[in-house]
């Protein structure tokens, strides 16, 4: 009488295929391996879903992270979502990242580039006419470099000199969903009369929530140290004034 070996016990919980992740899963995986902005559309194509499938999935996640005391949420940034940390969050995660912390932009690079913002297309001889001075060209290099600002094109003009316009890394840094944030005229004058327009407080909000992001900043950079640039620039600023 032979004896043959018996067959393997195979349960039926091994041979089980393991199910799919859940939409809420997948855009929570891609987000949190993201270091940019995930636009909408490219979500959906990911997770093979609609986008309003996608968004639906977002504003789920976001009640659950709110509901669960996370210190993250999902944000809409820079014409896209992605997963940032809680605005109290950014005293704590400063001292872990200061050698991340983007140098501060000089005063005349901030005058640029709000009046590239609110402007934009615009070129280097409007910027120069609005700002009263003829020192731009640095100024503009040096924004070109942060990829805080973009050329868009060439007007039709004798010339045709360069246009510029904001970029998806000005966005980020503060924290704008898309340029429709920006303060109005009327928040702008309304701040500069010293008043505070009801709606104001949701747009300084939106700013500061922006810095709540752990990496914040147009450009990469290793140092802490002050931006000799940027004071450089504000000198011959000083000397163009004078």
């Amino acid at each position: 009488m032979s004896l043959e070996p018996a067959a393997p016990v195979v349960s039926s919980e091994a041979s089980a295929e393991p199910a799919p992740p859940s939409l809420d899963a997948i855009l929570e995986a891609v987000l949190f391996t993201s270091e940019t902005p995930v636009p909408v559309a490219r979500l959906a194509e990911i997770a093979g879903v609609s986008k309003g499938e996608a968004l639906e999935a977002i504003d789920r996640l976001n009640v659950f992270y709110a509901e669960t005391s996370r210190a993250f949420r999902i944000q809409p940034l820079a014409g896209g979502f992605q997963l940032v940390t809680n605005r109290e969050f950014a005293p704590f995660l400063s001292r872990l990242h200061a050698e991340r912390v983007a140098p501060k932009l000089s005063r005349a690079a901030l005058e640029t580039l709000a009046i590239i913002a609110f402007k934009q297309p615009v070129s280097r001889a409007e910027i120069d006419a609005i700002r009263g001075v003829t020192a731009s060209d640095r100024v503009l290099r040096h924004l070109l470099e942060r990829k805080a600002v973009r050329i868009a094109g060439r007007a039709e003009a004798p010339g045709r000199p360069l246009l510029y316009g904001t970029t998806r890394e000005f966005l980020s840094y503060f924290g704008l969903s898309n340029l429709s944030d920006l303060p109005r005229s009327d928040e702008l004058a309304a701040l500069l009369a010293g008043d505070r327009p009801p709606e104001d407080d949701a747009v300084e909000e939106g700013l500061e929530e922006g810095a709540g992001r752990s990496d914040v900043g147009m450009s990469p950079t290793n140092s802490s140290e002050p931006d000799s640039f940027a004071e450089e620039e504000d000198q011959e600023e000083e000397q163009a004034e004078a």
